[in-house]
């Protein structure tokens, strides 16, 4: 059997599907926190699925994820 990196780990854990991808984890044994950057590829192209027109991403929001939800970080 193959052994997974971390990033593999986790993007298989987190069910994510392209054009999204686990960029870095980091793991704080000391602060017990694991880190994980999502990002998506550059340039990627988005679509409203209703209408099919293009969409840009105008704003993002950086969030940590702790067991009583989304934070800001």
């Amino acid at each position: 059997m193959k052994e997974l990196s971390l990033k593999d780990f986790y993007e298989q854990s987190l069910e994510l599907k392209a054009p999204w991808k686990v960029v870095e984890v980091v793991i704080d044994g000391e602060a017990r926190q694991v880190r994980i950057r999502v990002e998506c590829a550059a340039g990627q192209v988005w679509g409203d699925p209703d209408t099919k027109e293009r969409a840009e991403i105008k704003d993002w929001e950086e969030r940590c994820w702790r067991p009583s939800g989304y934070l800001p970080v």
